[in-house]
């Protein structure tokens, strides 16, 4: 482990790249960050006064000019080092956004001096300089691929230093731990730390992770979106309801049973929650080797689904088969009656331990109740904006909390000062790997050569 460093060599080049999709656009911004940025665009932009001089943040009307040629009328805004999104002298060129043109300009910088930037080097240069912690550098990239509002919210909470300033109150709460246990190892003849106080301040960090760690489940669908299966005996309306929740005749029905053979996945935004949907095949006794396969697969969404829509036909009674597939995915399913449009049979009424809801797939009715519920089951209980949404911050979490754990079974069993104190720093250590303080160089590659281009 090694703290990532304030610069590096790689942050004395000056890297440009497109900041804007790839594409035909009215406008195309190209952005120049490091030390000589200032001077390399300097060449290709004569303005009054010169670039070097002009005043920060203030967009100026200029010529790009290669080889002495002007090629477009542009836009150009300075942003000197540190107030910048790197911290390191900036500059953007907003030019219109035709393809060889935005080529043209980012060739031309090169030329003069420039290097093409790696993915993610931009916002790499603004974690190393110091203007984003690691959680905030990696939300940068979840902001840009929010599919929902509720994703969005939950990107632009962890951006401006939600998760950060959680993690950083726990290691503050750790860190007045280690200072009883180092007054305790250092003055041992004066100091007499009481266990009760010590015990209590690890407790506290200890439930203040494990209030984050049960988040995770709901933050990972807010950030990934949930996976949830339409499911049910041949016939039930399972394609119609899939039609009606995506507004769009995507799957064939038809009064034949047993028309959806495979598995058919769509994506759609719920109420707010990013769903994948998977219409899976009826599920019955079968030689058909088409069938069997078809069977196979809506088994194996089914198990890897998040929530279960277990789809009836409402106008019969119930069938056993899916009274006992209710009982056992309770903890994971929503009962959805469908026909209502034709009458439910009296023997339907409310689940003591499965949520029902009553629908007309045809008829489009009982719709807005089923999102609310999908919503409901995604997203649990608390405020999901606020949840924990990587898996990297949940794997370190559980190793900080395994930490404090040992060190708390340490008192207990009166183990020597200095092997509580190994642990309460282990479980600090965690935490300052999920800030980037302590990370290792191949986990810094992997988050930010997701990014893309120009960010």
């Amino acid at each position: 482990m090694t703290a990532a460093p304030a610069v590096s060599a790689s942050n004395q080049d000056t890297i440009v790249a497109v900041a804007t999709a790839p594409g035909e656009g009215a406008i195309g911004i190209v952005r120049l960050s490091g030390p000589e940025a200032v001077s390399i665009a300097s060449r290709h932009c004569p303005t009054r006064p010169p670039l070097e001089k002009l005043e920060d943040r203030r967009l100026t009307l200029c010529s790009f000019a290669i080889d002495q040629q002007p090629v477009d009328d542009l836009l150009v805004v300075v942003m000197r080092a540190p107030r910048s999104y790197t911290g390191e002298d900036t500059v953007e060129l907003h030019a219109h956004g035709g393809r060889a043109l935005i080529a043209q300009i980012l060739g031309a910088l090169e030329s003069t001096g420039a290097r093409q930037a790696d993915p993610g080097e931009f916002t790499r240069r603004a974690f190393m300089n110091g203007k984003l912690d690691l959680t905030q550098a990696e939300a940068v990239m979840d902001l840009i691929q929010a599919r929902t509002d509720i994703s969005l919210k939950a990107a632009y909470f962890q951006l401006r230093g939600g998760q950060k300033d959680r993690f950083e109150h726990i290691r503050s709460t750790l860190r007045q731990a280690l200072v009883l246990l180092e007054a305790q190892l250092d003055f041992s003849e004066d100091v007499d730390v009481d266990n009760r106080v010590l015990r209590g301040t690890l407790e506290e960090a200890r439930q203040a992770i494990t209030d984050q760690l049960h988040s995770y489940a709901t933050g990972k669908r807010v950030r990934e979106g949930a996976r949830v299966a339409l499911c049910g005996q041949p016939n039930v309306g399972k394609s119609s309801l899939l039609n009606a929740l995506l507004q769009e005749e995507r799957a064939i029905v038809t009064h034949v049973a047993g028309t959806t053979r495979d598995t058919i996945v769509e994506s759609v935004n719920l109420d707010g929650v990013s769903v994948t949907l998977t219409d899976t095949a009826g599920l019955r006794a079968t030689e058909d080797p088409i069938e069997r396969e078809g069977n196979r697969r809506s088994e194996l969404a089914i198990s890897s689904a998040d929530l279960i829509l277990r789809v009836v036909d409402g106008h019969h009674p119930p069938d056993p088969v899916d009274l006992e597939f209710l009982e056992a995915h309770q903890d994971r399913s929503i009962l959805v009656v469908n026909k209502e449009d034709l009458g439910v049979d009296s023997s339907w009424g409310e689940s003591p331990h499965v949520q029902e809801v009553r629908i007309s797939a045809r008829d489009r009715t009982g719709l807005d109740e089923l999102r609310s519920l999908v919503r409901a089951r995604c997203l649990g209980e608390g405020n999901p904006v606020e949840a924990i949404t990587h898996e990297r911050h949940a794997v370190l979490l559980e190793q900080s909390c395994a930490a404090i754990q040992r060190a708390v079974q340490a008192l207990s069993d009166e183990a020597p000062w200095e092997i509580v104190s190994l642990e309460v720093r282990e479980s600090t250590s965690a935490l300052d790997r999920i800030l980037g303080e302590t990370t290792p160089q191949d986990t810094l590659d992997s988050i930010f050569t997701s990014f893309c281009i120009g960010k």
